[in-house]
């Protein structure tokens, strides 16, 4: 039976690894490219979608909620039932 994580890991897993790399090296062609040709259309080029990257601020919030929770103050508002 595998062994399952606990979810609490903080680095990432070979796996995962190993998927950003292969999307990396994509996206590092497509750029470097310019554009993207299909053989199914023939010799025409195509016009690719815009990318954008934003932070993602998720992990973020949820350890400012975590520390939030583990304050003195919300302790202390817990003991209190």
């Amino acid at each position: 039976m595998p062994r399952r994580h606990s979810g609490k890991s903080t680095q990432p897993s070979q796996r995962q690894l190993r998927v950003a790399e292969l999307v990396r090296h994509a996206l590092a062609e497509l750029l470097t490219r310019g554009g993207m040709h299909d053989e199914v259309l023939g010799s025409q080029q195509l016009t690719i979608p815009e990318v954008r990257f934003r932070a993602d601020e998720t992990f973020d919030e949820a350890l400012r909620i975590d520390r939030l929770l583990a304050s003195d103050k919300v302790r202390q508002d817990l003991d209190k039932r």
